[in-house]
């Protein structure tokens, strides 16, 4: 419910409109004098404040001035007769949000109220989509747990401050490629350049140049009769990046090429060239230069992108991050889920640094939710990791179990989960039932079981 702060020395008026105003639903409280106002307003923290301008002793506008000093959010309407229009002139310049000449009617008065409501709500969004932003891409969005992943920050912070300087980041899938990108392109001054990104391996050659470039009006069959921009026209004054960059084909990374040595292009059956400036960021999970010397991608393209380079090395050539990352992602999605999880059982970190990680981050990211949502905390245990046992090299000294896993593999393959099923209920059936034993029977915590067990249903 909305919080309305109301100061008018007339008793008659401020009772009529405090009635009025808690029958269309707002909390409502009335003082008479500007004292009892400023006293007020720390503790109740108005949404909106309606003056009187024309107040014995301390007047309208001083106490806007304190008003706004103790709810600095707090959206101010004051209202005055004809006579004080240039005193409600300067209220608007000190901070009020509307003013509304006497006599006052109800109708105006609600309508000025929703409306300086609507302000507070769009500028409390503004601060927390601002927020959101520094978090997702500010500074401390690419975690760095290393002195190599903070060295990689440190080198990305100087190409930041290069808009004109096209930057290669390499690294396998799932490293973070794409959150360093945006790393590059974050600026608090300015949060109204856009970042523009185009996957190249994910449209098809035949339409990946109009993707890019954009299209003439009537310029193939299907094209829009008033053509459209591409993402470079898009990203103009901002960033684009391309990722997956080694797929492009050869006549889309030669005209790419002449973009990036004069900052002009011709859009699909276009006459005219277009100009655009922004950062160009790219990103391959291939070795660009190996396609290169062997004639899969343009050696003088891979030598203009690759004016800036970062490579983000996969997770398992620094293990020293895989549990700050577990433990992160760990805080993030258990205050997003209600399912806090605050720490980490020793046999479930030695899962986790013995786990392969072909997904790198990404992988571990949705490992770790994937346990949030199933399990219950607060302490990681190795039980909630038992599906990365697969994933895991086995530890020395440890020799294949026997049993039906070393029975002959059939040539045309076979269902892995009906073939786990049908091995589980017979193994229960072994037991009659008996959980506890079969876990045991199956080298299995009682928890793994279960958690095998709802998996297959």
């Amino acid at each position: 419910m909305p919080r309305v702060l109301l100061v008018d020395d007339d008793p008659t008026l401020g009772k009529y409109l405090k009635r009025f105003l808690e029958e269309q639903g707002y909390e409502v409280r009335a003082v008479r004098d500007s004292r009892r106002a400023t006293r007020l307003a720390g503790g109740f923290l108005p949404d909106a404040a309606i003056l009187d301008l024309a107040m014995p002793g301390k007047g309208g506008l001083e106490l806007l001035s304190e008003l706004k000093a103790a709810c600095p959010r707090c959206q101010v309407i004051i209202y005055t007769g004809a006579a004080d229009v240039e005193k409600a002139v300067l209220a608007m310049k000190r901070g009020a949000s509307d003013f509304i000449q006497k006599p006052l009617h109800t109708h105006a008065l609600l309508l000025s109220l929703q409306r300086a409501l609507e302000v507070r709500h769009l500028r409390d969004e503004n601060v927390f989509l601002r927020q959101a932003y520094r978090s997702q891409f500010g500074p401390a969005s690419f975690l760095a747990f290393s002195e190599a992943s903070r060295a990689l920050l440190a080198l990305a912070d100087r190409y930041r401050a290069l808009p004109d300087v096209p930057v290669l980041i390499e690294g396998e899938s799932g490293v973070g490629k794409d959150l360093l990108a945006r790393y590059l392109h974050h600026d608090e001054s300015d949060y109204a350049r856009p970042f523009v990104a185009l996957n190249c391996g994910a449209i098809p050659a035949t339409l990946v140049e109009s993707e890019l470039f954009g299209y003439a009006p009537g310029a193939f069959t299907g094209a829009r009769a008033e053509g459209a921009p591409g993402k470079l026209q898009s990203a103009d004054g901002g960033t684009l990046f391309l990722d997956e960059v080694g797929e492009l084909d050869p006549a889309t990374q030669a005209k790419l090429l002449r973009f990036l040595e004069g900052g002009s292009f011709y859009p699909v059956g276009a006459a005219r060239e277009a100009t655009v400036r922004c950062r160009i960021v790219c990103a391959t999970n291939r070795d660009l230069a190996a396609e290169v010397a062997r004639g899969a991608f343009r050696r003088d393209l891979y030598y203009r992108i690759h004016v800036g380079h970062l490579r983000i090395p996969p997770l398992r050539e620094r293990p020293e991050e895989i549990v700050p990352f577990a433990r992160r992602f760990l805080a993030e999605f258990g205050e997003r889920f209600g399912n806090p999880f605050h720490d980490i059982a020793p046999a479930a970190r030695r899962l986790l640094l013995r786990a392969r990680w072909d997904g790198n981050v990404r992988e571990l990211r949705n490992v770790i939710e994937r346990v949030v949502l199933m399990e219950r905390g607060p302490v990681l245990q190795p039980e909630h990791l038992a599906f990365l046992a697969g994933s895991a090299p086995a530890e020395p000294g440890t020799g294949p179990v026997g049993g039906p896993g070393e029975a002959p593999l059939p040539e045309g393959g076979f269902d892995l989960d009906r073939a786990m099923l049908r091995l589980l209920e017979r193994a229960l059936e072994k037991h009659r039932g008996n959980q506890s034993r079969t876990a045991r029977y199956l080298r299995l915590t009682r928890e793994a079981l279960r958690y095998r067990m709802r998996k297959l249903r």
